[in-house]
Formats: C-alpha cells, structure tokens, sequence
C-alpha cells in the first residue's frame, strides 16, 4: 500500500510538471533510467537522478511498436465488440511489456505504477471505447442494459465489456501476461492434475436437492461471461493442437495429455484445444498487466433472462403488453409455453441433429447447456409473462415500455432475493451469512446497506475459482412425476446442448420435479466423468461414435467390464 502511494504522489507531480506530451508520464524511485527511445526523441534531460523517469514520448512509441506488430484492426461495426475489445487489450499489454523493458522495472512498478499514467495526454486515447471514458450519466428508474451508469460516480463499474478486478497482483510469470510458472518450471498439465486429484466418487450431500445445482449455474451466468480468443481470420477458436510453435495463435495454451492417460490413451489422443482468455481494457485504457474481459453485467441483476445489452434484449420482447417473446409448441394441450426459438445462429451453443430442429434464445447464449439451466430461464420467462400481465390488469394506462421495465425490476429483485434467502445459506452456512451482514430482513426494504463506494465488478478469483462448483453437478439428471415419483433420468453428457426433451409434452414439468426431489452431490474435490470427461468430447458426434467403439471392444475383452467415463 506504502508503494502504491508513493507511485500515486510521484505520477500526480508528474502530471503537473508534464508540458503536453514531452513530459513525464509517471515518476518510479530507484536508480534512474531513461529508454533509448527518450534519447531518440530528446526528452532524456528529464531524467532524475535517483529516480526513473518514464515519459509520455516513450509511451507513445511503445504504443505505436505494439501496434505495427500486433496489429490492430478497425471496429467491424459500429457496436464494439469482445473482439474489438481483445485486439486493442493486446495492444496495451504489449506497449506495458515494452516499457518495463526499456525501463528495466520491478513487478510492482509494473502492476501499481504504470497503471497511473494518464492515457488521456497519449495516442492511446484516441483508440480507447467513450465508454471507459466516463460518460455523463442521467437518474433514471430503471437500470440501463449494459449496466452503465449503476454508480453515477463511476459509470463504468459493473458494467457489461469491463475487466474483472483482483484482489492480489497476477501472478503471471513475466508480471505482464505470460502464463504462470511454478518454482521449478512450467506447470504440470491441467489434465494429468484432474485424473490425479478430481475422481468420480460419486458422494452424494442429502441436505440439499439439484436445485441448488441449476440456480447456482443460472446466477453464475448472471454474474459472468469471460470472452474467448477468436482467430481473425476466420472468427472462430483457434486452432492450437498440432501446429507448428511459429504457426500457433498467440493465445494458444494447448493442454498436454499424458501417453498414459488411462482414458484418452484409448484414443492415441495427445492434446486438448485450448486458447487462453481475451484481453480486456482498464478505464481509460490504463497500462499494466493483462486483464479478463467479462461481457454480461457484473452485478446480480437478472441480466441472463434479459440480456446485457438492448439490441439483444429486443430481440426477446414481443413488444405487446410488457411480454416476452414465447413459443406456444403445445397451445393446443392446454399447456404453457416455451422459451422462444434460436433462429439466428441456431447452432452456436447447440448440437442440433437436423436443420429443421432449433435450440432455445434467452438473455444469455448459454442457456441450453443442460436442461435444469433451461428449465431456470423458461420459469423465469413464464414469470415475467405473468406479472406483466397482472401489472397491465392493474395499471391499464400504462404502456408496453413501463410494464416491461417494472416487470424487469421485480424480475432482478426476485433473482436477488432467491439467491440471498434460499441459495446463499445452504452454501455459506448461517454463521458467514451473519457474520458478514448477509440476511435479510423479514419484512420492508434493505436500504441502508447499499455503499456507493464499493465497487461491484467481479473478482477473477471468485470468477474463475471460487465459484466453479463443479463438484456439484450430477452424473445423471432425473425427471420425476406430478406424484413426486422417480419416473427417469439420462446422462448429463447425453443432454449437454442438446435440450431437445423440452419438446415433449409434460416433460418440462418432469424436470422441475426431478431437480426438486434429486439430491445433489457433495461438495468435494470429487468430479463427476460426464464432465472431466465427456464435455470436453460430446462436441463431435465422431467422438460419441469412438466412444461405443471402445465401450463395445471392453465389454467383449473384458466380459462384464463397461467404461465408465
């Protein structure tokens, strides 16, 4: 804290000492060093003695070197992009590294001070989005899309398209971006770490249902969306698996597999396709090390039944009476409706079997990973619908607009108190709930504990690791009757994307049942297969193929043995 004040009273005289852009950017104590690139420009005079004089001049350069060989290409459209987004992220965590070579700084320099230099008085702030610029903010009643304007004070935290924040310095093992390290070298392989550590036990937590399960992954989805890398050439991941090192995306980490992998060394399968996070961008554009982009709000505010922006949320609205969009697939049956159909890009997040079936649209793309998330999104679509519709009873001279924003509200306001009354406690226990203040009231409002200092943007620790309660999700998910009755259940890898159940009569009812009466898994270490296994497989209907073959050889060699994987 002592460091980050000192950098922040060096870089605040800097500013004022600074004529245009010829000045110093940002003031570090230690031995001083000007770059060549200062000399090169003349400004190496504003070298200190004792001290280190990183100058507006040397910032521009790096930038503009960063640039030519990462390059940066012009917006497609006029709404910003994670892509967009990850192009200049990249550009910046590559004019950081350039600096803190010329420079020669620590890591804490790196992290605390570069951060404070005043992008606004670079070329940096001519590419950076208005949004991350502090935008004039109105009050209005109702939340804007995006989550813009939460704070009036810093319009930009919470928002949709900002970075994670941190709790403690990353620890990448160049203090910039490069993947971290262990003592001795690289890391052990992610795989041969879940085979050794994460095994399918199956313990089960009788305490609580699968419901925990569903709304667990439901307001994680509220709460975040980290964006992916994406090849610019094609817009899609990158390949990463058998390529040549000179040929290989920038973001690829492929995952190694172990030769004698007791499951995919049935396969002769070496590597796992992976590509690491897309970058993100500070307020303003601010250097320093590389940084996670969330693309949904970050606050819990019921934006995965609406959508983090308004293009988005309009494509779900049927724009009569405050309704949602709905496909009424068994009207005639006198039963309700489901959630609308995904028509544009029908098969991103969906493994259809012909072109004539579509998968679900919600306000979050992912919602047709399984069908206990799905049956989330299609209560809470009902919902809105239903309230909507005793609102317009109530209040007939309201307007479609009003009475889709007031349902909006008590929609958010119902996913928060769920959360904070049902959720919360069965996974924190009474005693952190009480200790932090969490419970609430029995009866009016919770005003007072509202503190507009607190910043809400999500922690990547929460984010990528506190809040992965894997452990919990089932092996199998169960459907049970009106008489709550076992009636079946299927293979979580069997419906991964493929929510194509919902299409039967009844069987939604089933399934809100099922996650009622099944109980859920332990909270453990211990991992369920059809996810350490079979999600990372079921994309290709090859590989299912590969796996009956290879169920069909085990049980013919080995007599009652079948692969459970």
């Amino acid at each position: 804290m002592r460091v980050f004040l000192y950098y922040l009273g060096v870089a605040l005289f800097s500013c004022t000492q600074a004529s245009g852009q010829s000045g110093c950017a940002l003031i570090i104590p230690g031995i001083g060093k000007s770059s060549n690139l200062d000399r090169f420009h003349g400004s190496d005079h504003l070298a200190i003695p004792g001290e280190t004089c990183v100058t507006y001049d040397s910032v521009n350069a790096a930038f503009q070197i960063a640039r030519s060989k990462i390059g940066l290409p012009a917006p497609k459209g006029k709404t910003l992009t994670d892509q967009d987004i990850d192009n200049l992220g990249n550009v910046i965590v590559e004019t950081t590294r350039i600096i803190a070579h010329q420079y020669g700084l620590p890591r804490d320099a790196v992290y605390n001070g570069l951060p404070l230099i005043d992008t606004k008085k670079t070329v940096i702030n001519k590419f950076c989005p208005a949004y991350l610029k502090n935008p004039k903010c109105e009050v209005k009643r109702y939340r804007e899309y995006n989550g813009m304007c939460n704070n009036l004070e810093n319009p930009h935290w919470g928002a949709a398209l900002t970075a994670n924040r941190r709790v403690l310095p990353a620890a990448y093992a160049d203090g910039i971006s490069a993947p971290r390290e262990g003592v001795a070298g690289p890391l052990p392989s992610p795989r041969l770490v879940s085979a050794a550590v994460h095994r399918d036990l199956g313990y089960h937590d009788h305490a609580v249902t699968v419901f925990l399960t569903a709304w667990g992954q439901a307001i994680d989805h509220d709460l975040t969306l980290t964006a992916d890398s994406k090849d610019r050439a094609t817009d899609e991941d990158p390949v990463c698996c058998d390529i040549p090192p000179e040929k290989s995306h920038p973001s690829c980490l492929p995952i190694e597999i172990p030769p004698n992998d007791k499951f995919y060394s049935l396969f002769r399968k070496r590597c796992h396709e992976f590509a690491r996070s897309a970058a993100s961008l500070k307020y303003e554009c601010k250097l320093g090390p590389r940084t996670q982009l969330n693309m949904v709000t970050h606050p819990l505010d019921a934006n995965f039944v609406y959508g983090s922006n308004k293009e988005a949320s309009d494509t779900l609205r049927a724009f009569r009476r405050g309704m949602m969009k709905s496909f009424p697939a068994f009207k005639e049956l006198g039963l309700r409706e489901l959630l609308p159909l995904r028509m544009e890009n029908p098969d991103d997040g969906c493994l259809r079997p012909s072109p004539d079936i579509f998968c679900f649209s919600a306000g979050d793309g992912r919602v047709n990973q399984q069908p206990m998330l799905t049956t989330i999104h299609l209560l809470l679509l009902r919902e809105h619908n239903r309230i909507a519709t005793e609102l317009g009873r109530l209040n007939q001279h309201w307007d479609d607009e009003r009475l889709f924003q007031e349902t909006r509200h008590i929609i958010a306001a119902i996913v928060q108190h769920i959360t904070y009354s049902e959720f919360l406690p069965m996974v924190l226990g009474r005693e952190v709930m009480t200790r932090y203040n969490l419970i609430l009231e029995k009866n009016g409002y919770t005003k007072h504990r509202y503190d507009p200092s607190l910043e809400p943007s999500q922690l990547d620790a929460f984010g990528a690791a506190a809040f992965r309660l894997h452990t919990l999700l089932p092996s199998t998910v169960e459907r049970w009757n009106k008489n709550h009755k076992y009636h079946q259940s299927r293979r979580l890898s069997e419906i991964l994307r493929r929510p194509f159940d919902m299409y039967k009569p009844g069987v939604c009812d089933e399934y809100m049942l099922g996650m009622m009466n099944q109980v859920a898994q332990a909270m453990d270490e211990s991992m369920t297969q059809e996810v350490s296994l079979y999600f990372l497989i079921c994309r290709t209907e090859v590989w299912a193929l590969l796996l009956i073959i290879v169920n069909l050889v085990s049980f013919r060699e080995k007599g009652a043995f079948w692969v459970s994987v």
